[in-house]
């Protein structure tokens, strides 16, 4: 399998899993309650703020795009996409197109479907930019040429 999405999500995928912890929430509590009692309640404010700017960066992608998938691999014949902890497996020939979107920043895809499946008939990702943006859009050109001599075949 290739992947073709950006890994680059280190806030959220190494950092979130462990503050959601059991340990680390009753830590946390721990010491707003002594803060709270010591009377120094406004120590908490920055690290408050800070949760919640963490929690925005966390779930904003699957807010503003819809359909968001973390993880996106081609394999074989395949993209295979990570939406919400399940892999879809969707045909090149089950893929209208590719839309390239830069003026985003990251840069994001669309996976337009022929047709819809449970979820809708538009899957997005962000691409892999370890080697630039252009590197970027030109592989996502190649899949797109990929998909529509694919879906330009008789069955």
């Amino acid at each position: 399998m290739h992947r073709i999405s950006s890994p680059n999500y280190p806030l959220t995928r190494l950092l979130l899993p462990h503050l959601s912890g059991r340990l680390v929430q009753l830590i946390a509590t721990t010491i707003a309650a002594v803060l709270i009692a010591a009377g120094l309640f406004l120590l908490l404010i920055p690290v408050f703020m800070a949760a919640i700017l963490l929690t925005l960066i966390h779930f904003a992608p699957s807010v503003v795009q819809k359909n968001f998938c973390p993880d996106v691999w081609t394999d074989e014949g395949d993209f295979v996409l990570n939406f919400r902890g399940q892999n879809i497996r969707i045909p090149f020939d089950g893929v209208r197109k590719l839309s390239w979107h830069p003026s985003n920043n990251p840069p994001r895809v669309r996976m337009s479907l022929t047709c819809p499946d449970r979820n809708g008939d538009v899957y997005t990702f962000i691409p892999d930019l370890k080697n630039g943006r252009e590197a970027a859009r030109k592989a996502i050109e190649q899949l797109n040429q990929l998909v529509s001599t694919n879906n330009s075949r008789p069955t």
